[in-house]
C-alpha cells in the first residue's frame, strides 16, 4: 500500500528523538495500542452521504525508551451511504474504504499524560452507483494511494488492572487525497478532529 516513506520523517524523527529523547539509566520497552475513534471528516458533503455516525478502528505498536516511543499504528474505515442528486429526484448508494498507516513519535512529559505527532500515509476508494438504466453515466468509481499528512494528539492515561492503561485522546488530522478525480491542483483534506478512546499496555 505504500511504496516509499519520505525521507523528510527521518529527519523528523531524528530530530525529536535528540530534543525529548531520555536515555539516561531507562530500559527499552515495547507498547501495544487499540482504539475506537469518532472522527468528523471536513471534507464537503461528506457527513450527509455517509451520516455522523462514523468511527474508525486502529492498532499498533512502538518501540520506547523511557519516556519517548516511536510508533506504527495501522486504521481502517468503511461506510455506506446514500447519494443525492441534485436537481433530480434520484438517489443512489454510495460506499467508502480508506486504509492509513500512521508512523509517529509520542512523549510522555508525565506519567498521566502524552503528546504525539507523525505522518500518515494510505489509499482512499469511493464508488456511487444508481440502479436506474439510463443514468448510469452517473456512476463513478474513485481511488487514489497517493495520499499522505500529518496529525497531532494529546492523551491521557488511566491506570487499568494487570498493567493495562484505559487512553483518552483528542487529535486532529491533515489527510490530502491527491490526485482527486485526475485534478492534481484539487486536492481535498480528509482529515479533521478526532475523539479516541482505548487501551495500551507496555512490556
Amino acid at each position: 500500500m505504500i511504496k516509499r516513506i519520505p525521507k523528510l520523517f527521518y529527519y523528523f524523527i531524528f530530530i525529536l528523538s535528540f530534543l525529548f529523547g531520555d536515555t539516561g539509566g531507562g530500559k527499552l520497552s515495547l507498547i501495544l495500542i487499540g482504539n475506537v475513534g469518532s472522527f468528523s471528516p471536513v471534507v464537503n458533503n461528506f457527513t450527509t452521504i455517509y451520516g455522523n455516525s462514523n468511527y474508525n478502528l486502529r492498532g499498533g505498536l512502538g518501540l520506547g525508551w523511557n519516556k519517548s516511543f516511536f510508533l506504527i499504528k495501522y486504521n481502517q474505515f468503511n461506510a455506506e451511504g446514500e447519494s443525492i442528486v441534485k436537481s433530480i429526484d434520484l438517489t443512489g448508494s454510495a460506499t467508502w474504504n480508506q486504509e492509513f498507516i500512521s508512523l509517529g513519535f509520542r512523549y510522555y512529559p508525565e506519567k498521566n499524560y502524552y503528546s504525539e505527532v507523525g505522518i500518515i500515509l494510505g489509499k482512499v476508494k469511493e464508488t456511487i452507483t444508481t440502479s436506474v438504466p439510463i443514468l448510469t453515466d452517473l456512476n463513478t468509481d474513485f481511488s487514489t494511494n497517493q495520499n499522505q499528512g500529518g496529525y497531532f494528539l494529546y492523551g491521557f492515561n488511566f491506570p487499568f488492572i494487570l498493567g493495562i492503561v484505559i487512553n483518552g485522546e483528542i487529535e486532529y488530522d491533515l489527510i490530502y487525497l491527491k490526485p482527486y478525480k485526475n485534478n492534481r491542483n484539487d486536492n481535498l483534506n480528509l482529515g479533521g478532529p478526532m475523539i479516541n478512546v482505548g487501551a495500551s499496555i507496555v512490556f
